[in-house]
C-alpha cells in the first residue's frame, strides 16, 4: 500500500484534474468523495443549491470509500470554492473522523478566488493533523497544462514535507 492518498470532491472536473495531476506526482492513491445525491452541475441552480448547503452547513451522506483514508501516513484534501468555503462533501468527510494523526496538505479550485477556504479547511485539520502544505488553483480546466505544471510542482514541495 502506499503512504499518501488524495481524497478530492468535485462537481465539475476542476478540483479532479489537480488532484489526478496531484497523485500521479505523489505516486499515491486517489479517493473521489461522492455524496449519495449530488446536486445538479448545469445551470444557476447549483450556485443556489450548493450556497444554501454551505450556509445551512449540511453534511451530505457520502457513498462508500473504497479506501481507508485511516490506513495512510499523508492525506491531500482537494475542495472546490463554494460561497467562500469547502463543498459540503468535505465538510462530512471531516466530520466522520476519518483523519486524524496524519500529516496533510489541503487545496481548493476557484474562478473567482479562495476566500477563506484554506484557513477554514486547514484550522479544522490542525486539531488532530499536521497541516503541511496549502495551495490554491484558479479555474484549473481552463488553462490545464499549466494547472498539471502548477500541480507537479507543489507536488515535490510536499514530497520533501512528507518525508520530514
Amino acid at each position: 500500500m502506499k503512504d499518501t492518498l488524495v481524497i478530492y470532491y468535485s462537481l465539475e472536473g476542476n478540483t479532479e484534474l489537480v488532484a489526478t495531476a496531484l497523485a500521479e506526482k505523489l505516486d499515491a492513491d486517489i479517493l473521489a468523495i461522492k455524496p449519495l445525491k449530488d446536486i445538479d452541475a448545469g445551470g444557476f441552480g447549483k450556485y443556489f443549491w450548493g450556497g444554501s448547503q454551505v450556509v445551512m452547513h449540511t453534511t451530505p451522506q457520502l457513498q462508500p470509500f473504497d479506501k481507508d483514508p485511516g490506513a495512510y501516513k499523508n492525506i491531500v484534501i482537494g475542495t472546490p470554492v463554494w460561497a467562500f468555503t469547502f463543498a459540503p462533501p468535505i465538510r462530512t468527510l471531516l466530520e466522520l473522523g476519518v483523519i486524524s494523526g496524519k500529516k496533510v496538505a489541503v487545496f481548493c479550485c476557484h474562478e473567482g478566488g479562495p476566500a477563506k477556504t484554506l484557513d477554514k479547511l486547514s484550522g479544522i485539520l490542525t486539531r488532530s493533523n499536521r497541516v503541511l502544505g496549502r495551495r490554491e488553483f484558479f479555474a484549473p480546466k481552463q488553462q490545464p497544462d499549466i494547472t498539471k505544471r502548477e500541480a507537479a510542482d507543489w507536488a515535490k514541495l510536499l514530497l520533501e514535507e512528507f518525508e520530514k
